[in-house]
């Protein structure tokens, strides 16, 4: 290994593993704890690279390695060398969001409500810190094929204190990903969750909605168009997708609104195919123990569908100060009357086969 590739004496830098407009990443080796490093060279746009601006990257860059989360890549150390600004990070063996939709097509909905409920955890771990992302984006969420989730690109972060940083001086994010409010020149915690919601679309309908031809082009969408209809996201998704993307700060949900309705799309979906498959499997019920068992079961779950519905804010899947009668997505109505509509199809089933049996008990010589 050449000298000139080796860092601080102690990082060498083996081969390219990504690049962006932020930078290059390398794979390198740690010859100090004898382990494989990822190290990213930041390239500073002309005009920007002056002694100040350096020192406030190298500062950002180290306030990064502060947060401490399993779904966080880690900022292991940030260097000067050469003129250039190195951030040395975990090394994660993983596809992108990115590479996943563009490989695999778009995520089923019940896949991505959990992908985003693991990058939300990291957000508001960075963000009890002060810590704003400001590039939230598909490339920067590394999925595992275990389906754990990592969220790289801290050591481009702002600490949130109310000095400038590096927002005074370039742009930091990527166009088709920006909150309004990133784009004129502050980014603050709403504008993770904003980015957040650019990539919920991304991995459920496959495409970004601001994303145009030229970075001017996605800039001026994210700034005065309203996103494309989702088509593949159902209801409730779709809520929330809108309420994410509210040009306004003040008008987009709170982490822990986002949550619930990630909760509440989470149990939608699956609760509406279990009531068509009802409606389906339960005429086709053999023997009257059985109808009769698959019924009661349910009947539970009608029960349980109808308390939730009745008194839907106590379960936290809504503001309490909503309409219930507009707030509650459809595909849950739905599911409600198709599993209810089951049950009276399996008890009147199962009092005619009833019946019946009784019938030909009596007429049967004995």
């Amino acid at each position: 290994m050449s000298e000139e590739r080796l860092l601080a004496e102690r990082f060498a830098l083996e081969t390219v593993i990504g690049r962006g407009g932020m930078g290059t990443v390398w794979r390198a080796w740690d010859a100090l704890l004898d382990r494989p490093v990822a190290v990213k060279e930041i390239h500073l746009p002309p005009g920007a690279d002056h002694p100040e601006l350096r020192a406030r990257v190298l500062r950002e860059a180290r306030l990064a390695g502060k947060l401490n989360h399993p779904g966080a890549v880690t900022v292991f150390d940030a260097i000067e060398a050469d003129d250039r600004i190195y951030i040395v990070m975990e090394l994660v063996e993983a596809a992108t969001l990115q590479d996943l939709v563009e490989s695999e097509g778009p995520l089923p909905p019940a896949r991505t409500v959990e992908t985003t409920s693991r990058v939300l955890d990291v957000l508001q771990a960075a963000h009890r810190l002060g810590i704003v992302h400001r590039d939230v984006k598909p490339s920067n969420i590394m999925v595992a094929a275990d389906g754990s989730v990592k969220l790289t690109d801290f050591g481009i972060a702002r600490l949130d204190d109310g000095s400038t940083a590096t927002a005074s001086s370039i742009m930091v994010g990527s166009p088709a990903y920006m909150a309004p409010e990133h784009v004129r020149g502050r980014a603050v915690a709403a504008s993770d969750l904003w980015a957040l919601g650019v990539t919920l679309y991304f991995a459920v309908e496959g495409k970004s909605p601001y994303l145009r031809s030229t970075a001017g082009d996605s800039l001026a969408a994210v700034l005065s168009e309203e996103p494309p209809a989702p088509v593949r996201a159902g209801e409730a998704l779709a809520r929330l997708l809108g309420g994410l993307m509210a040009k306004r700060v003040d008008d987009r949900p709170t982490i822990e609104g986002i949550r619930a309705q990630l909760a509440a799309a989470a149990f939608f979906v699956p609760g509406f195919a279990i009531s068509v498959f009802a409606i389906v499997a339960t005429p086709r019920a053999t023997g009257i123990r059985i109808l009769a068992a698959w019924t009661a079961a349910l009947a539970i779950r009608a029960a349980v569908d109808l308390a939730v519905l009745l008194d839907f804010t106590a379960y936290g899947f809504i503001d309490e100060h909503a309409n219930p009668v507009v707030a509650v997505p459809s595909e849950f109505k739905a599911s409600v009357a198709l599993t209810c509509f089951a049950v009276l199809i399996g008890a009147a089933l199962t009092v005619g086969r009833s019946i019946r049996e009784r019938s030909r008990s009596w007429t049967t010589p004995r």
